[in-house]
């Protein structure tokens, strides 16, 4: 499927692409009028703003779009291990990159993400991967990697300090551990997720109209 005919939303129609370009931009905005200087957290910010909603490029999503059928998958928490799976989060060829690693960078980025709605009750059934998921097909992983092709073009003359790609090698995500249990009791970590959540959140409302 064309990554850009996948849809978001509807009524009016919104693919994927769109809304996630509309939520850049309008991320990008709210963090000059907040006056959010760190570039490091600027990026993070974008990073996550772009890629929110990746996760509603599933089959499951886009009948609950198109036929009103309920959705069996949060597309938040898929959206959080794609990102987690198939995204590499780098640093850009500078002199002295500033502020956090990388790494710490890809757990704010996904926390930021998965909590932009809450996290469903039956989390526990997300606890493998994206492949061996129920629901999940080839067809969602292939445009999952195409819709992350477009956005990698459009996201990284907008950073600063990082730059995403592609992963070049997929690795297995332990089977009882999770991204989102990391560095709860980090206030730093927490301080930066709640920036950028809540600035993410925000933008996906205004750019939902």
């Amino acid at each position: 499927m064309d990554s850009k005919k996948i849809l978001a939303k509807s009524s009016p129609d919104e693919t994927i692409f769109e809304h996630s370009v509309k939520t850049l931009n309008i991320a990008e905005d709210l963090l000059n009028k907040t006056g959010v200087v760190d570039e490091c957290l600027h990026d993070i910010t974008l990073i996550a703003a772009t890629l929110h909603d990746i996760g509603k490029c599933t089959e499951d999503f886009q009948r609950h779009i198109i036929m009103n059928e309920k959705a069996n998958l949060a597309h938040n928490v898929i959206s959080f291990k794609i990102v987690d799976e198939f995204v590499s989060i780098e640093d850009k060829d500078i002199a002295s990159p500033i502020g956090i690693g990388v790494g710490y960078a890809k757990d704010v980025v996904m926390k930021s993400i998965l909590h932009h709605h809450p996290i469903p009750v039956d989390i526990d059934k997300y606890n493998t991967e994206l492949s061996e998921m129920d629901c999940i097909t080839d067809e969602d992983i292939n445009n999952a990697n195409s819709i992350i092709d477009t956005i990698i073009e459009t996201l990284n003359p907008k950073l600063k300090i990082y730059k995403i790609s592609k992963r070049k090698e997929l690795f297995k995500i332990p089977s009882k551990e999770y991204s989102y249990f990391k560095n709860l009791t980090n206030s730093f970590f927490n301080s930066l997720v709640n920036v950028s959540n809540g600035i993410v959140r925000f933008a996906d409302i205004l750019a939902s109209g």
